[in-house]
């Protein structure tokens, strides 16, 4: 027996040993030794030295392990994102009809990824992502000496992806929570950001300080945190992006437009010299038919300004609208802002 433990032992620190095979060993040691206690803070480091080993620009050396409470989040592969199908919640928030689940298949990321702290558990339960938006479904459940109160103004956690590069150092975004579900003891939550750069494969953090919401301007917390879950991104849709080698001027009006990408999900607008104009917008499908855009709908549409050349001063603009239903980017052949037609792509 103890031969077969050192056996074990020795696939379990096997540089090359990836982790989705280690379930297997593990499952193999509890039969000979019975269940024992998981050190996640050494795997966490063990972790990141295995990527280092195997990868040198994997960014796994950059997390520093104060920020984890001893958490390891694997993320499932896309054949497993197949089999847990896209959670309800976000199948609804979406749009996604029957049969058009697909649509999504490079933007859902299914991660592992649970922690518990003073009886309150967080768990993330999917990912949806393209470049320019990043949507986080998780789960609040709480004992049964805490009740969640309806109507309220939640205190919101932190959703930090991985973000493209830029000359500035300097960036933000846009962030938002929305309840989707609740009743007294849990919570089903979607947490969005909205970057000022695109979102990149990588580390994804997300941190909830304290279980708390605003109620006669006094800030009423029912637990303390804080509860941190780090895993890393796997699947970011990229969309059909259209950069015109000069710039779109709009009839009549200032912004000149510099690129555009449409994803299942989102279309995302870059400008130069200002903000687009407040006009109707909409996207020409091949069959000829048009799906309007409201810029005045700001529970889908977003605007910012951001810093894109320092010594400058120049900055870019943005648009930014998550569609009220999934599509099918490639049957996309104009977008008409105003009365300039844009063909795409």
């Amino acid at each position: 027996m103890n031969e077969r433990r050192e056996d074990l032992l020795a696939l379990l620190d096997a540089p090359d040993a990836a982790p989705e095979d280690l379930g297997p060993v593990l499952d193999a040691l509890d039969a000979l030794d019975g269940p024992s206690p998981f050190d996640t803070r050494a795997g966490w480091a063990n972790l990141m030295a295995r990527g280092a080993k195997k990868n040198p620009r994997k960014r796994w050396g950059n997390v520093p392990l104060a920020a984890v409470i001893a958490l390891v989040c694997l993320v499932t592969t896309a054949a497993a994102v197949t089999a847990f199908g896209l959670h309800d919640g976000l199948a609804r928030y979406f749009g996604v009809g029957d049969g058009q689940s697909p649509l999504l298949e490079n933007a859902v990321d299914v991660p592992e990824c649970s922690v518990t702290e003073n009886g309150v558990t967080i768990s993330v339960l999917q990912t949806v992502a393209d470049q320019y938006g990043i949507y986080m479904l998780y789960e609040i459940v709480v004992p049964d000496g805490i009740t969640l109160p309806e109507g309220v103004v939640w205190s919101l956690g932190w959703l930090t992806p991985t973000l493209e590069a830029n000359p500035t150092g300097v960036q933000g975004g846009l962030g938002r929570q929305e309840i989707l579900e609740q009743d007294p003891h849990r919570m089903l939550i979607l947490s969005t950001f909205l970057p000022s750069d695109p979102i990149e494969k990588g580390p994804v953090s997300f941190v909830l300080p304290t279980l708390g919401y605003w109620e006669d301007q006094k800030d009423v917390v029912l637990a303390e945190g804080p509860w941190t879950l780090e895993w890393e991104l796997t699947k970011v849709e990229p969309g059909i992006t259209l950069t015109p080698e000069a710039p779109i001027v709009l009839d009549g009006w200032t912004p000149v437009v510099t690129e555009l990408t449409i994803s299942p999900f989102s279309l995302h607008i870059y400008s130069d010299n200002a903000s687009l104009p407040d006009v109707p917008m909409a996207l020409v499908f091949q069959d000829g038919t048009r799906q309007a855009i409201d810029p005045f709908d700001y529970n889908h549409v977003s605007q910012g300004a951001y810093l894109a050349e320092e010594s400058t001063g120049q900055q870019k603009y943005e648009f930014y609208c998550r569609f009220y239903h999934v599509i099918d980017p490639s049957q996309v052949t104009a977008v008409v802002i105003g009365e300039t037609e844009i063909p795409f792509p």
